[in-house]
């Protein structure tokens, strides 16, 4: 019996890593694959919109994944478990029920918020109580497409 329980607790501590052997797909137009979890690494490859990525290890911001015979570090931010929809067009076409394509969205502050690592349950840490009055600032400062492009090809 005594074995049993052993062999049970260790089926149940391996099921994790079972579970992490899953497909992830990218939703940027401009992913890369990275040596390490960072974005001062060197680039392994440029991934395309849509490419169907193993992954291997997940991180809070970075996930391990492989391509083929590439393996390399992608930003959460970039990658998702359903593949990407394709553009839905209504012009030109008859009536078109948008009904199931259409994707709930989280708010600007709830949205910029995760980006930078707050959740509702670690809204406070320590003495400390993350400042969404600045959050909310932050979020209606107005970027132009030219200073975006910029700041990307600063960090290639």
């Amino acid at each position: 019996m005594k074995a049993f329980k052993s062999v049970l607790i260790a089926l149940c501590l391996c099921l994790p890593l079972v579970s992490w052997a899953s497909s992830v797909y990218v939703h940027s137009a401009k992913a890369r694959l990275m040596a390490e979890p960072s974005f001062g690494a060197t680039i392994v490859l440029t991934l395309a919109k849509g490419d169907q990525l193993e992954l291997l290890e997940a991180q809070k911001r970075w996930a391990k994944v492989r391509l083929n015979d590439q393996e390399g570090w992608v930003s959460t931010l970039l990658i998702k478990e359903q593949p990407p929809m394709d553009v839905i067009s209504v012009i030109g076409s008859e009536a078109i029920s948008l009904e199931g394509e259409a994707r709930l969205r989280a708010s600007d502050v709830a949205t910029a918020g995760a980006t930078r690592g707050l959740t509702e349950g670690e809204a406070l840490t320590g003495d400390e109580v993350s400042d969404y009055d600045e959050l909310l600032e932050l979020e209606q400062q107005q970027v132009s497409d030219e200073e975006v492009q910029v700041f990307s090809e600063s960090i290639q």
